[in-house]
């Protein structure tokens, strides 16, 4: 199989690729309804789909699905936080894990793109968020955050799981902290 990568290649795309060599193949990457900002609707984000007879038995898979659906996306760059919101609105994401490292030193990490401080709000062009609440663990942050369309007054709410012993440039030691196990 063979797909191309040229709506990522576009000049007015590249801004929006943390590097020029992982980006979405054409016929799996999500498409943005487009707007003055991204008038291509292009985010680097690809849809993927897992049969269930493939998936380990940890996961619980609701009876007669046979199908999981779900976006894997690279942490929103400064220029993208609007894109990623957007994307979670239009893909209907209720959770969001997140397995990289928090910029909070304004470097090429990934940016913080949610509100940190409980009840605080986070307002975008199209969307407010707000942070409910954070609980902690040794290995994640779990974090409940509202969304709200600004057009349509709709709210959603949406897990935010961070993991911890997720290192730019490495993986995690062992699976525990992904699996729940101490």
């Amino acid at each position: 199989m063979s797909a191309g990568v040229s709506t990522s290649q576009k000049p007015e795309n590249m801004k929006r690729n943390r590097t020029r060599s992982i980006v979405p193949y054409e016929d799996t990457r999500v498409m943005l309804h487009p707007h003055k900002n991204n008038p291509t609707g292009y985010i680097n984000a690809s849809n993927v789909q897992v049969w269930c007879g493939l998936m380990p038995f940890y996961f619980e898979v609701p009876m007669g699905e046979r199908i999981l659906r779900y976006v894997v996306a690279q942490a929103p760059l400064r220029e993208s936080i609007e894109d990623f919101w957007q994307m979670v609105w239009e893909c209907g994401a209720q959770i969001i894990v997140m397995l990289c490292e928090l910029d909070e030193s304004k470097s090429s990490l990934a940016p913080c793109y949610w509100p940190l401080k409980t009840k605080s709000k986070m307002r975008l062009t199209d969307f407010t968020l707000t942070l409910n609440s954070t609980t902690s663990s040794k290995h994640q942050i779990t974090s409940i955050l509202s969304i709200k369309c600004l057009a349509s007054g709709e709210k959603r709410a949406i897990y935010h799981l961070r993991f911890l012993d997720w290192r730019t440039g490495s993986i995690p030691e062992s699976e525990d902290a992904l699996l729940g196990r101490h």
